[in-house]
């Protein structure tokens, strides 16, 4: 197919083969004349170095993944700052290989998406629903980067990086789910709501109206049930409470 005119182990060796060599120009063929020269390395410096290094799937992978993770922190703890800064640089770095490299960007949008979704959870939902799906959504995309069959091995985001950081992701927000939803189910220890199921004792009789001791202070009170009077000295426990006026129940009554 006269695809390749030649192999060559390194540029010296692609030099003396190239030495003498006739090519054909428009108009008439052409011999290369290459006088024996050194041949002179041009290191790179640290601004290509790095460049060169975040370049890489895996290493832009990590850097999106751990750079939106310290955003998230940061936009659910206002005044950590160093996640935040740490965060957003990793972030654009991460953006700027990925715009250099021919990847799957369905991969990289579903786990932009993700990232979004667990912090629209922490700052609004609190439901864990949200977790959920950004969970799948940044396994899919992790997925589509490890695996897309349309792009050289060396184009692929490391499998073992990728286990890595679904796990810290799975593990982390897990956790922070199970810790809301902990919050959530905890009695209220303060306001109207944390009178419900206090203990007390009623001072006189308790029907459609009477006066009970609860949490050290005199309360008006009444009974669960109208047409049932709770002697004075009976314990009772708080089932309901408008303004500063409760419905009580016998304690033994209580389930």
């Amino acid at each position: 197919m006269n695809v390749v005119d030649l192999l060559a182990d390194d540029v010296p060796d692609l030099l003396r083969k190239l030495d003498g060599r006739s090519v054909r120009l428009v108009n008439a063929d052409t011999r290369i004349s290459i006088p024996s020269t050194e041949t002179v390395a041009e290191p790179m410096n640290w601004i290509e170095r790095l460049l060169h290094t975040i370049s890489d799937p895996t290493i832009a992978y990590l850097l999106m993944s751990l750079g939106g993770l310290a955003l998230i922190y940061e936009l659910s703890n206002p005044g950590a700052i160093l996640p935040g800064v740490v965060g957003g640089i990793a972030l654009l770095l991460a953006l700027y290989a990925l715009g250099t490299l021919p990847v799957n960007m369905a991969g990289v949008g579903l786990i932009l998406f993700a990232l979004l979704l667990f912090l629209v959870e922490l700052l609004f939902t609190n439901s864990g629903f949200l977790t959920i799906g950004g969970i799948l959504s940044f396994i899919l995309g992790t997925l589509l980067l490890v695996l897309a069959p349309e792009r050289e091995a060396f184009l692929r985001v490391s499998i073992p990086a990728a286990i890595a950081m679904i796990l810290v992701i799975v593990v982390f927000f897990t956790v922070i789910a199970a810790a809301i939803l902990r919050v959530h189910r905890r009695r209220p220890m303060i306001g109207q709501e944390a009178m419900i199921g206090e203990l007390g004792v009623a001072k006189t009789d308790v029907g459609d109206d009477g006066t009970v001791l609860v949490a050290g202070e005199l309360w008006r009170a009444s009974a669960e049930e109208s047409t049932q009077i709770i002697a004075p000295g009976q314990r009772v426990q708080v089932i309901g409470i408008d303004g500063l006026h409760l419905t009580v129940r016998p304690a033994e009554a209580a389930v």
